[in-house]
């Protein structure tokens, strides 16, 4: 079995530190700054199962001692997020005040996100936490550099991918495993343009994945699984998207979805690909959704629901699936999982078809000529419509539009066969 020779040893290290650290609070209790220290490391997982109740005691137990800002700043997140604790949010703040009041950067960090959440459309508050958040970010909390480049990602600041770029990279030089990915996105999907992009992303999706982040495993297993500046290899993308859907990456789970399914480099297991795709689909992964529909929604299948199906159809098409939409489409038609509906079909058909997806296109052009879901007989627009979709070269299309040569429709809907998905 592949191992991350690298990654096994960071993990070392860290059970190593662990076991130190729990040696050195043996001997002397009140030694805060080792309780703080391992309080991290169970509060967030670094290469231990994370255990909120563990660094809720040991936090604890490091401001009792001295009043450290650095506990304070911690104790309040979890207070404030009610891990293990009851989520008392004035007490998480006043808590983080006081660290902020110290001087903790992470705590002014905390405290400026606080005020953006909830500024609604105060625009002093939200100028405050703005302030704050930028304070932090330049003296040195990769937190809040990581978020201030994420301000003009997304454009609160105004759209600036250079500014993100760079505040991006300062976060990730000072540790954020989120802003090496972010990093591996830019350069990945070409936000950043230089000749080695590939290798660049390669580069920072492995930092980000040895820093024990989901998004970085995962798409440094895809690199992997596509053969994307390094040679493609199933073992090793096996590897991290195993890891990935262990930390919680619901894309890192529907990709083992198709190894388990295929039997690639894993053994083949048709009920463990149905579960993960499962929890993918409950994640939200839109491909994950359809998949799952059209495994209910085949008659073949062992799993056949054609009700769950609809439900998987419809979650995938509020996300513009253009493919489910067309599927609702058909099960409306059908009355499969659904009341029989052509208008409701048609809908479907129409809002997938001009998307310019080939299928609904076609079946668009069929409504015409078989005049269902209220729709008038319309050769000419029937016409139309089959060859946006034969152009596209689905070859029903290019069957009716020999049919509609060679032999009129009939008005018999028999004549035209069903279109399938």
């Amino acid at each position: 079995m592949y191992r991350d020779s690298v990654y096994d040893e960071i993990l070392q290290k860290v059970n190593e530190e662990v076991t130190q650290y729990e040696r050195k609070l043996e001997i002397d209790p009140t030694d805060a700054a080792t309780a703080y220290r391992l309080s991290l490391i169970y509060k967030d997982g670094l290469g231990v199962t994370k255990d909120y109740e563990k660094a809720y005691q040991l936090v604890l137990q490091s401001y009792d001692t001295d009043q450290n800002p650095l506990a304070a700043n911690v104790l309040g997140t979890m207070y404030y997020n009610g891990m293990y604790v009851e989520k008392n949010q004035e007490q998480g703040l006043q808590l983080m005040q006081y660290a902020h009041e110290q001087g903790n950067i992470a705590a002014t960090f905390n405290i400026g996100i606080h005020l953006l959440v909830n500024a609604d459309s105060d625009t002093a508050q939200e100028a405050q936490g703005l302030e704050m958040v930028r304070t932090a970010a330049e003296k040195g909390n990769h937190f809040a550099q990581f978020a201030y480049g994420g301000f003009y990602d997304d454009g609160r600041m105004g759209q600036d991918y250079t500014i993100a770029f760079e505040w991006y990279q300062r976060a990730a030089d000072s540790g954020s495993s989120g802003a090496a990915a972010n990093l591996g996105f830019m350069y990945r999907n070409g936000v950043i343009e230089v000749d080695d992009a590939d290798d660049k992303a390669l580069e920072y999706f492995r930092k980000s994945a040895y820093m024990h982040n989901a998004h970085g495993m995962y798409n440094l297993g895809s690199m992997y699984d596509n053969g994307i500046s390094v040679e493609e290899n199933q073992a090793v993308a096996f590897y991290w998207f195993t890891k990935a859907a262990s930390k919680g990456s619901a894309n890192a789970t529907y990709a083992l979805y198709r190894y388990y399914s295929e039997g690639i480099y894993t053994d083949y297991d048709p009920e463990l690909a149905m579960e993960v795709l499962e929890q993918a689909a409950a994640s939200g992964v839109t491909a994950a959704q359809r998949d799952l529909g059209n495994i209910l929604s085949d008659e073949d299948s062992e799993y056949l629901d054609y009700e769950k199906a609809a439900y998987w159809f419809e979650q995938a098409a509020e996300e513009d699936d253009l493919i489910s939409i067309n599927n609702l489409g058909w099960m409306y038609e059908n009355g499969f999982g659904v009341e029989q509906d052509y208008a409701t079909a048609l809908n479907y058909f129409y809002k997938a078809a001009e998307a310019g997806y080939a299928v609904a296109q076609c079946n668009v052009g069929r409504y015409y000529i078989e005049q269902r879901g209220g729709m008038p007989k319309d050769i000419e627009h029937a016409k139309q419509w089959l060859q946006l979709s034969a152009d596209q070269g689905y070859e029903r299309a290019i069957q009716l539009l020999e049919e509609l040569r060679d032999k009129p429709p009939s008005g018999d809907s028999g004549f035209w066969k069903k279109l399938f998905s």
